[in-house]
């Protein structure tokens, strides 16, 4: 294909009336907030709260009281103004990364850097950790998706199982990596244990975690893609999988070259990070 003809196809899929399976690659719509909130909290919150829910009265009608208001709150049935929400197969691709990262996080450091300090918990979890790290993320893939399905969650999932052992060697590494001496001076001058945690053992550890976020990424992408080939109705590699079985090569050059650009700009932005974060780290 000619370079001219890329660059048209391009703006096709860009755009909301075409698109690729009626998906634009990345586009946004009017959503009323009352749908985000219904998306996110949970129903049975409004089963938890003291009371019964109204009944119909004996002429047909229903007095609303305090907990049928909080579960027509917490199911959207609510007016509200509307905002623009991203939406299509890049913003779907980002966000399963963007959530499997902050999972592998939350809870990779904080276990890695208990494993760092504590030899207890190092003996324990490190055999565990190594158990499952060794094995290519592809082949928890069709085990992943059986369980949870082809929506979000499997994928989510199967990226934090990517970016949970990255985190928790790169924090291990950072927090057993601390010199003694600082801990020893931390002590001598009245800092309690939570103090040399924070401002002594986590600094030091904080170069070795942003840097196996780096490394997570670029894990988390390949596995993404990988995901979206086996199972999936929207991302980049869906689009790429169809493409292949069609033959359109021009969507494929595309979405090689927009996997490259989100990768890039991710690399681009921790990097950012980890100069504001850690300026004496290298110096």
């Amino acid at each position: 294909p000619k370079p001219s003809d890329t660059f048209r196809i391009f703006g096709d899929l860009l755009r909301p009336s075409v698109g690729f399976k009626m998906i634009p690659l990345f586009w946004y719509e009017m959503m009323g907030v009352n749908r985000i909130v219904g998306f996110i909290l949970p129903d049975w919150i409004a089963d938890i709260l003291p009371g019964k829910y109204p009944v119909h009265t004996s002429d047909g009608n229903v007095e609303p009281n305090f907990k049928s208001k909080v579960l027509d709150f917490v199911t959207g049935e609510f007016e509200a103004f509307k905002i623009p929400v991203p939406m299509g197969h890049i913003w779907d691709s980002f966000l399963r990364v963007f959530l499997g990262l902050i999972l592998g996080v939350i809870f990779g450091v904080p276990l890695g850097i208990f494993m760092g300090l504590n030899r207890f918990a190092k003996g324990f979890f490190d055999p565990l950790v190594e158990l499952y790290r060794p094995v290519p993320p592809l082949a928890w893939a069709p085990l992943v998706i059986t369980v949870f399905g082809i929506d979000n969650l499997g994928k989510v999932f199967l990226l934090f199982m990517v970016s949970f052992s990255i985190m928790i060697i790169s924090a291990r590494a950072g927090a057993s990596g601390t010199q003694l001496s600082k801990i020893h001076a931390a002590h001598s001058l009245g800092a309690s244990r939570w103090q040399i945690l924070r401002h002594v053992i986590f600094p030091n550890s904080l170069p070795e975690i942003l840097t196996g976020l780096r490394v997570a990424v670029g894990m988390c992408w390949g596995t993404l893609v990988a995901a979206e080939f086996l199972a999936g109705t929207t991302g980049i590699g869906f689009v790429e999988n169809v493409a292949r079985k069609y033959m359109q090569y021009e969507v494929i050059w595309i979405t090689i070259f927009v996997m490259g650009m989100l990768g890039l700009l991710f690399d681009i932005t921790l990097r950012k990070i980890i100069d504001k974060t850690t300026p004496w780290h290298g110096k």
